[in-house]
């Protein structure tokens, strides 16, 4: 299969290495002069790229997307809609909207184009390993069809059901790693604050019942050290927990903690500090209590 990648972030850059690593021939492609870097380090290791993005994606069986809002899926789409041929499968691996998705695979469909939700969860370390969890939503026949070029990308290849099962999936997952992120920061302030050593207070909960992957990753990485350059920034958080927001609101659901961690994460973004790590919010957290 002839494969497009469009989207080389952090992210994209991996996943598209991945690709072309497992032996297919590839094109990749980016709409922002930024990451332009990253198209000429794949390019070097063997793959191709075009001027337009139109011409990237003529006779592509699998046109993959790794985007970073509705708003730049829909563009995307839209622009090269006209040079998809029938029976192509565009994937969408961003962390989008279950209705962006439904709205994509009914416009895709009328030119005969098949429709994959397909978000990631693993950082760009699991990007890059070819480890991600993806989870995937749209037509059976698609995603088996399509199964071949995920597997380069992921070991955790689910089909998850109709189209917009994935991007729902997705959201369910940072509803808990951003709510969990919040309590680990609240945590360790009360922990300091009493006068206990992060440290020993990390070595202790791990072995406990309080432990999370949040808690693994976001205490000794970024938390004890007070350091937050990380590629997991917050305002892409904030924006996945709007998503949730709406997804909820379209659900006729409340979901009251959610709502909770998303104030820290916008008002973080808010304030300037939307590209420091999501941890980074336990810096909030100390100006609301005064803390040192």
């Amino acid at each position: 299969m002839k494969v497009t990648f469009i989207g080389l972030g952090q992210m994209g850059k991996g996943m598209a290495a991945n690709i072309l690593k497992g032996g297919f021939e590839i094109i990749v492609w980016n709409r922002k002069d930024e990451c332009y870097a990253n198209v000429e380090e794949i390019v070097a290791q063997g793959a191709k790229t075009t001027e337009t993005l139109g011409e990237s994606v003529e006779g592509a069986d699998v046109v993959a997307l790794s985007l970073t809002s509705d708003a730049a899926v829909r563009a995307v789409v839209a622009e090269m809609y006209d040079n998809l041929k029938p029976g192509a499968i565009v994937i969408d691996h961003s962390t989008a909207s279950p209705k962006l998705a439904k709205e994509l695979a009914e416009k895709l469909a009328a030119a005969g184009v098949f429709f994959l939700d397909a978000p990631v969860s693993g950082g760009a370390g699991g990007a890059l390993q070819g480890t991600l969890a993806i989870m995937i939503g749209g037509k059976k026949e698609a995603f088996e069809k399509a199964l071949p070029v995920l597997k380069t990308m992921g070991t955790n290849v689910v089909y998850m059901g109709p189209t917009g099962s994935g991007h729902v999936t997705k959201l369910i997952n940072q509803m808990l790693t951003g709510v969990n992120q919040a309590i680990v920061c609240e945590a360790m302030l009360i922990g300091e604050k009493a006068g206990l050593n992060l440290q020993e207070l990390l070595n202790v909960l791990v072995n406990a019942w309080g432990n999370s992957r949040m808690l693994e990753r976001s205490v000794p990485e970024y938390i004890i050290p007070k350091k937050y350059e990380s590629a997991a920034c917050l305002e892409l958080m904030a924006k996945d927990f709007s998503l949730a927001s709406q997804m909820a609101e379209d659900l006729g659901y409340k979901i009251p903690l959610t709502e909770l961690g998303r104030h820290y994460y916008q008002s973080a973004k808010d304030q300037g500090y939307g590209k420091m790590d999501h941890c980074y919010i336990i810096e909030l957290m100390k100006e609301e209590n005064k803390l040192k």
